[in-house]
């Protein structure tokens, strides 16, 4: 009589006999839907390789991934550098003003600042010119200059690289530029040279000459070289350039009267032009530049709260054409001496340069005029 097999034995016998099971899942896995065998591959896996087009397309779906990146990157990189720039010029404008800070002055004080800062002002302002768009400004300057052009308060000689040289298209026919700072006019002059050896001159700068003069733009300043058309020496500049100059003379009502008695009188298009900065159309900003002035000025030179249309206002010259950027804080005038009709001997009138007291625009309210006549 036999014996019925006991729980122990069939266990026993089910553990020998799953490896058989296992493989023979493990075969039927490698058989096809119609059932036969796969194909044998390379690798021995039995998987179908992928092809040559999805793995084309594969490829290209992450090359397009990579260069979508690159641009999202720069974009993080600019938009983190503006916000720390941001943050930065916030955290300097809104600190309490150091009121023992007293700020240079004087003229002689002033021009100190710049001799200490010349090596490295450009590395200083090209940040912030580039983010305010006063780069810009700069190239449009001086690309509307033509003739014989003198340059005052040059510094470092930033807007040099943006003249259009050559008499021949209506450029510049001489080139004189002057500051009072000795370091500031060493450095304007190793960018002369920086830049003709580079080429990136605009125009034709042979024969056009170029002069560095180091000397108080308030007083008696040299003539423009003698005109190769004419043969003499022309009696003044057609365009007078001034660049961030009103903000760091001690007198800047007399430096404009000046800059007024060296444009040619013959020349009825001789125009002076500037770029400033200074106080802007909204009152709470002009509380951040008061509060900030005197450390500005002692760091760069510069007293960034003036009243620029005032100080024009009281020259006396004619405002041709005048905007401004910036919330009101950068300034852009072209500005003309205004011509007196005087009669002569023989009863004709005959026009001459000078100053006025009051213009048109002193009768009507300055928010109409900043906001409308001036555009």
């Amino acid at each position: 009589m036999r014996r019925a097999p006991s729980t122990t034995a069939l266990a026993l016998c089910a553990r020998r006999s799953y490896p058989r099971y296992a493989s023979s899942r493990v075969t039927r896995s490698t058989r096809s839907t119609s059932g036969k065998l796969n194909a044998p591959t390379a690798n021995g896996t039995g998987q179908q390789p992928i092809p040559n087009d999805a793995r084309s397309a594969e490829d290209k779906a992450a090359r397009i991934a990579k260069l979508r990146a690159v641009p999202l990157t720069l974009a993080a990189i600019t938009a983190f550098g503006i916000g720390l720039y941001g943050v930065q010029l916030w955290v300097s404008t809104t600190r309490a003003a150091d009121t023992s800070v007293a700020g240079p002055r004087t003229q002689e004080e002033l021009t100190s600042v710049y001799d200490q800062t010349a090596a490295t002002f450009d590395a200083e302002v090209d940040v912030s010119e580039w983010l305010m768009g006063i780069k810009g400004q700069r190239r449009r300057l001086a690309e509307g200059c033509a003739g014989h052009v003198l340059e005052v308060s040059c510094g470092t000689a930033r807007n040099l690289g943006y003249y259009r040289f050559g008499d021949s298209d209506g450029g510049v026919k001489s080139l004189t530029l002057a500051d009072l700072s000795v370091e500031m006019v060493q450095q304007g002059k190793q960018k002369w040279f920086a830049l003709k050896s580079k080429g990136e001159l605009a125009g034709s700068h042979k024969g056009v000459p170029v002069r560095f003069w180091h000397g108080d733009v308030k007083d008696t300043m040299p003539p423009p070289p003698k005109d190769e058309g004419t043969g003499k020496i022309p009696e003044g500049y057609d365009t007078i350039v001034q660049s961030m100059g009103l903000c760091s003379t001690d007198e800047p009502v007399e430096l404009l009267k000046n800059l007024a008695q060296h444009l040619n009188p013959k020349n009825p298009e001789s125009r002076i032009v500037l770029l400033e900065h200074g106080r802007s159309y909204y009152q709470w900003w002009n509380g951040v530049l008061d509060s900030q002035a005197a450390t500005h000025a002692s760091k760069h030179g510069c007293w960034w709260n003036r009243d620029i249309g005032d100080i024009v206002r009281r020259s006396g010259l004619e405002v041709v054409h005048e905007r401004r950027r910036n919330f009101g804080t950068t300034w852009i005038f072209e500005l003309k001496p205004v011509v007196r009709q005087t009669a002569d001997h023989d009863g004709k009138s005959s026009g001459e340069h000078g100053t006025a007291g009051n213009g048109w625009s002193e009768w009507l309210p300055r928010w109409t005029y900043e906001k409308i006549c001036k555009r």
